[in-house]
């Protein structure tokens, strides 16, 4: 029988660094992400594997493009929310760094709103039926009812008939009032 010291007395194999991620590839970003990544590389973007290191499942690799060689880490806020909002705090970070810290600086950051379809939400709205011609102010006012309904939802108890029920809704809150944010910035701006 085997008890915690006899565990402990013998050092665990030291893992290797270069299998601690589980990352997607180029092909599993959404097809706007890929788009904004091969413009900014110069267009004709071909990606290398994706680094098997890390601590996010996000995107992570070389891709070269007529522009030249880019390390790029990305993520479909869709497909990997951890990792889209860990790039988004890592690239706060960075800025916010001394310039005496020995760290590589970001050429470039973009958030996108490109949806796992590659659709344009705000694009979307303007063309339906029930948008169109319609003051911006009252899309938002919709808008910020249905962003307050997933928030006042998504703070109830779990529900033990759909587990994943409360996590669809945080999320949908989320992506609700970061998209009104984003229109009413544009409404300042003009």
């Amino acid at each position: 029988m085997l008890t915690s010291m006899d565990t402990l007395a013998t050092p665990p194999a030291r893992p290797a660094y270069e299998s601690t991620a589980r990352r997607i590839g180029w092909d599993g970003l959404p097809a706007g992400v890929r788009a904004v990544i091969s413009a900014r590389v110069g267009g004709q973007a071909r990606a290398e594997a994706s680094a098997g290191c890390g601590f996010t499942s996000g995107f992570a690799a070389r891709v070269r493009g007529r522009g030249g060689c880019w390390f790029v880490k990305a993520a479909g806020a869709r497909e990997a929310p951890f990792a889209a909002e860990s790039y988004v705090i890592e690239a706060r970070i960075n800025s916010l760094l001394p310039a005496g810290v020995p760290a590589p600086r970001l050429r470039w950051t973009e958030r996108t709103d490109a949806a796992a379809d590659g659709h344009d939400a705000t694009a979307l709205l303007a063309r339906h039926p029930a948008a169109a011609g319609a003051d911006p102010e009252q899309v938002d006012s919709v808008l910020a009812g249905i962003a307050g309904f997933f928030v006042g939802r998504c703070i109830q108890p779990e529900d033990a008939l759909s587990p994943s029920l409360r996590m669809h809704q945080r999320y949908s809150a989320h992506t609700m009032l970061s998209w009104l944010a984003e229109r009413r910035a544009d409404l300042k701006a003009a």
